[in-house]
């Protein structure tokens, strides 16, 4: 039987996970270790670097993400005036600049890049591409290209903490602020409010794990908010300093005690934990038991006894059954309003809307 073909993102995903000198941590993986990523904690990140779970496969919001990133980021550079530099490109200059860091396959791919690629968010490639290598040499005493350029895929990493690598979108310039970097995102209405507020944690200490090994003083976001508004925020490397000192005394740790030890972490108590361990475990063996004795110690402080357990669990049961009824009669109220029509609008524009799921079942969901 044929084996099917590694594709670039397949390659790139590997490359993300280990290297040469062992395992690697990206932006999100360290704000996931120093407890800064609300979607994901330090057993995901664990599952999945030692191999236990598989990558989550590419559904259609990341898809749309990777298709809109370079109309989001042309957006961004003409309502802000700074000047992007592709991912891509900076790597294949920081290549060329420094040929005996790299394969002569990244060599011949770089070459190539520059040769036949149109690659400018500008219409001078030639001016463009000048200062793209203004900046790759600033980068490469600090950085080396660990993958790519190889079909828009890139992976930069440190060359003082080789397990700490950055995937930005692009790089970008600041007539008051200098180089920075800038990374797309393409978000739901509902997000809206949490970027409003500034830069979300899990972000900021992305940024700041980007900029630690560098001279880069500031890392943007282009955030594309329902498809019709683009907002456009940055971090100061002054403003993430701190944050950037506790990934590189915590990740060094993680990797030593965890990865390299395979000892897994202990967990938060989350919903990104109990995913983690889920897929860590699997499904329970029939007829088996283990025992739980004396006090356990979560990652968060919190600290359980097994009675003090047993009294939490069995009171948050209670109370979250008391919470779904309450919450199934709501809705029946909203389906005697509705009839039989598919959304019930509030005066104040909120709505709420029916929706089949794919077993047949119906769930309703509160928009605006």
């Amino acid at each position: 039987m044929t084996q099917p073909v590694a594709t670039a993102r397949d390659r790139w995903l590997s490359a993300r996970d280990q290297g040469p000198h062992g395992f690697r941590i990206g932006g999100s993986e360290a704000a996931a270790v120093i407890g800064w990523n609300e979607y994901e904690d330090p057993i995901a990140v664990f599952s999945r670097k030692r191999g236990l779970t598989d990558p989550e496969p590419e559904n259609d919001r990341m898809h749309a993400g990777r298709v809109f990133e370079r109309a989001i980021l042309t957006w961004y550079g003409e309502k802000t005036g700074r000047h992007l530099f592709g991912a891509d490109l900076v790597a294949a200059c920081m290549i060329c600049l420094d040929a005996e860091a790299h394969t002569d396959l990244q060599t011949g791919h770089a070459d190539a890049f520059l040769r036949d690629e149109h690659h400018a968010f500008c219409d001078d490639d030639h001016q463009h591409e000048v200062a793209a290598r203004e900046l790759a040499r600033m980068l490469v005493p600090h950085l080396h290209v660990a993958f790519g350029p190889d079909d828009g895929h890139v992976i930069f990493a440190s060359k003082a903490d080789p397990w700490a690598i950055m995937t930005p979108d692009a790089f970008a310039y600041d007539d008051s602020l200098g180089w920075g970097i800038v990374d797309a995102k393409n978000v739901g209405e509902r997000q809206r409010p949490k970027w409003l507020e500034g830069v979300p944690p899990l972000y900021a200490a992305q940024i700041a794990h980007y900029v630690r090994p560098t001279e880069l003083t500031w890392g943007g976001f282009a955030v594309l908010v329902g498809g019709q508004e683009l907002l456009c925020l940055e971090s100061l490397r002054t403003d993430i300093d701190d944050v950037a000192r506790v990934i590189s005394d915590e990740v060094p740790r993680f990797i030593r005690d965890h990865l390299e030890a395979g000892v897994p972490p202990v967990p938060t108590v989350s919903e990104a934990s109990a995913r983690a361990l889920r897929d860590l475990y699997g499904e329970p063996r029939p007829r088996s038991a283990r025992a739980w004795i004396g006090e356990i110690a979560m990652a968060d402080g919190t600290r359980w006894t097994p009675e003090a357990f047993d009294e939490e669990y069995e009171s948050v049961s209670t109370r979250a059954n008391e919470l779904y009824r309450r919450r199934d009669a709501m809705q029946a109220i909203i389906r005697y309003v509705a009839k039989d029509a598919e959304r019930v609008i509030l005066p104040s524009g909120v709505h709420y809307e029916f929706s089949k799921r794919k077993d047949g079942s119906t769930s309703l969901r509160r928009r605006g």
